[in-house]
């Protein structure tokens, strides 16, 4: 049975460091690929899996795509079933510093359950209110609640906000450690995420 790639002649490009049969265009940290007449930005953000392709697309003037995968959804982060929360402070720095008006866009949607998420996690945080309300809103429409922007998820994602000590506070309180650590706080996030109800 012939492959489409085969049958098409698609370029195909993935993680450097994965076992993935050739012929492929292999991706580490910083490279560049072009496509569809734009140049995009391959970064190394481990989360759900250890080497996920995500890329960025600075050509696209004014609000330029982050294709992000699965290490992050709108208001939370996926299950690490590869990456380590060792791992987490880097790729969530690296999405964070992203120019606010940047779209994100992701592989799933899970965004009524994630802000459920960040209320417990963050229960302060007016913010969320405000951008669940307009995702209900939308959704009330029957219009996508997503893309969502970097400037949105750095208001609202508690695995982004992790440094802030807000967020930081609630975590070690649940877990009553006094480590100050980001690994700390990430990995207490995101075993109260898999816990959460």
């Amino acid at each position: 049975m012939s492959k489409p790639r085969d049958a098409t002649g698609a370029a195909v490009y993935g993680p450097a460091r994965e076992r993935i049969p050739e012929p492929l265009t292999r991706l580490a940290d910083g490279d560049q690929l072009a496509m569809l007449g734009l140049r995009f930005r391959a970064l190394d953000v481990p989360g759900h899996t250890a080497s996920p392709v995500t890329c960025d697309c600075a050509d696209v003037d004014g609000a330029a795509p982050l294709f992000c995968g699965e290490t992050s959804f709108s208001g939370r982060c996926a299950r690490l079933f590869e990456a380590t929360p060792t791992q987490m402070p880097s790729s969530a720095g690296k999405l964070e510093a992203a120019p606010g008006p940047t779209r994100v866009r992701r592989t799933h949607e899970y965004i009524l359950g994630g802000l459920k998420f960040t209320g417990d996690a963050e229960p302060n945080n007016n913010e969320r209110v405000h951008y669940l309300q307009r995702c209900e809103e939308r959704r009330a429409q029957d219009l996508p609640p997503l893309p969502s922007t970097i400037e949105e998820e750095n208001r609202i994602h508690p695995f982004l906000r992790a440094r802030l000590s807000g967020v930081a506070q609630a975590a070690r309180a649940d877990d009553g450690t006094t480590r100050q650590d980001d690994v700390a706080v990430f990995a207490t996030l995101r075993q109260r995420k898999n816990e959460f109800k």
